[in-house]
């Protein structure tokens, strides 16, 4: 991936801060006094009102150690919050986390300057940079499960302490107490909603959201994420019962952080992969669970080509979905349910189902008439031991396909006009199939890979019977449209 396509995809105020951190890192050495205004000192805060210390020290990191750390764990942890809350509630919530853990720094260094006189010198300089925040996110991380036991290296802790746990490592190695304490601090009463009062509504957020002049500077720009964006992608997690054991939280931490596909957030998956979504479909019931995007495919039957007529056969009601998720010949549902149906209705649905079943008729006598006709012209082709003339019996047979398959084509057609009367006089008065002719030619037959579709047929003939079996199947909804 290209880096331009990189940083314009990461969020607006995450890569904003990120740009702005490292722009003011590489001019650091050119401009010391700069550099000197914007570091907090609670010296100039309290005595010389510079306030803007306190908004400032978070753009500047002193190596270039700390820079890589902290960009590398904020650009995950800052993705991630800015998705969830929102561009605009993201930045506010930013800005006074930021002006929390400088001012209630300043205002610690007043109460330990009794203890510790340095604090209150013009040359006490706080470290700065995004340590601090990172505290307070990483802290109200570890309280969003407060009931879970945390295992770093060989300690075991309640979460809930966790925080301060790494308050006191980060201190034994060179952090500021007043800074990260002040941080912590910050992150575990926005926690117990002690600071609920001085964060935005949401209400106030959206009408700010929709004012012209921030549509127009902010929220048109790349990578902002409105607030009704943030509430799709924010999703319920549910805390694990209380007692439970927690994984390492540190170790789990630094492995999202890092990329580690493995680790975990308690719940099976990977912090760094996407929320987890219901892969269903959702359809009404008596419905198709999907629509095909080409047309069906017709195998060719092993006795013969399917006539031009009959593109395909809806035997049992078969095909494919069509558009809307209804079957061809399916009973249409209407949206107002059964009981708002009038008698019309009712009479329409069953008229409709009527008609599909007599269609299916008429087609599988098409289909049996084909088929007959497709076999005999076969038997006709199969020469006989003992008898010249084999070439013109071939040649007669070729003749007897075409015209079988002529014969079956013409049959099909007519069997969708075919009156009901007409079509139950051709069904009493059709002859039977001589089965004794058929076993009487067995031994020249069966040379011929026709005969192996008697089975076939016998099967498709108790098909045909089964269906028309119209005196318990069409009385229902004969007395129905009598009504």
């Amino acid at each position: 991936m290209d880096w331009r396509d990189w940083f314009f995809s990461t969020p607006l105020v995450t890569r904003s801060v990120m740009a702005t951190v490292v722009v003011t890192f590489v001019f650091s050495p050119f401009f010391p006094l700069i550099i000197d205004g914007i570091q907090i000192c609670p010296y100039y805060v309290l005595t010389r009102l510079q306030v803007w210390r306190l908004l400032t020290p978070v753009f500047y990191c002193r190596s270039i150690i700390s820079l890589i750390f902290q960009l590398i764990i904020f650009n995950r942890l800052g993705v991630r919050k800015e998705q969830e809350q929102g561009t605009l509630r993201f930045g506010a919530t930013f800005i006074l986390y930021e002006l929390l853990i400088n001012s209630l720094m300043c205002a610690s260094a007043i109460l330990l300057s009794i203890l510790h006189p340095n604090f209150l010198s013009p040359e006490y300089h706080a470290r700065g940079g995004l340590l601090p925040l990172l505290f307070t996110l990483g802290t109200q991380k570890c309280l969003s499960n407060p009931n879970t036991q945390t295992t770093f290296l060989a300690l075991t802790m309640p979460t809930i302490y966790f925080p301060l746990f790494l308050l006191g490592l980060f201190v034994l190695l060179g952090e500021s107490l007043l800074e990260a304490g002040a941080a912590v601090a910050v992150g575990y009463c926005y926690h117990y909603g002690h600071l609920n009062s001085i964060f935005p509504t949401t209400e106030w957020l959206t009408e700010v959201e929709k004012h012209p002049l921030v549509h127009r500077f902010i929220a048109s720009r790349r990578g902002y994420v409105d607030l009704e964006q943030a509430a799709s992608n924010s999703l319920p997690v549910t805390a694990p019962p209380e007692g439970a054991q927690g994984v390492n939280e540190w170790s789990r931490f630094m492995r999202s952080t890092l990329g580690d596909g493995e680790a975990t957030d308690g719940q099976g998956a990977a912090p760094g992969a996407p929320r987890a979504q219901f892969p269903g479909r959702g359809q009404p019931l008596g419905g198709s669970a999907g629509e095909v995007a080409h047309a069906p495919t017709v195998a060719r039957p092993p006795w013969g080509p399917i006539p031009a007529s009959a593109p395909a056969f809806s035997l049992g009601n078969q095909l494919p979905p069509a558009s809307g998720g209804a079957r061809s010949g399916d009973i249409p549902h209407s949206a107002g349910g059964t009981e708002q149906e009038s008698l019309s209705a009712r009479q329409m649905r069953a008229r409709m189902l009527f008609q599909a079943h007599e269609q299916r008729i008429r087609e599988l006598m098409a289909m049996e008439a084909h088929v007959q006709a497709h076999i005999q012209a076969q038997l006709q082709r199969v020469p006989v031991p003992g008898v010249g003339g084999g070439e013109d019996q071939a040649a007669s047979g070729d003749e007897a396909t075409e015209a079988g398959d002529a014969a079956g084509e013409s049959a099909l057609g007519t069997a969708r006009e075919m009156p009901e009367a007409a079509r139950t006089a051709e069904r009493a008065g059709r002859p039977p199939v001589r089965w004794a002719e058929a076993e009487a030619q067995e031994d020249h037959s069966m040379q011929s890979p026709s005969i192996c579709m008697l089975p076939i047929l016998s099967a498709a003939r108790l098909l045909i019977h089964f269906c028309s079996a119209s005196a318990a199947i069409r009385a229902p909804w004969a007395n129905l449209l009598d009504t």
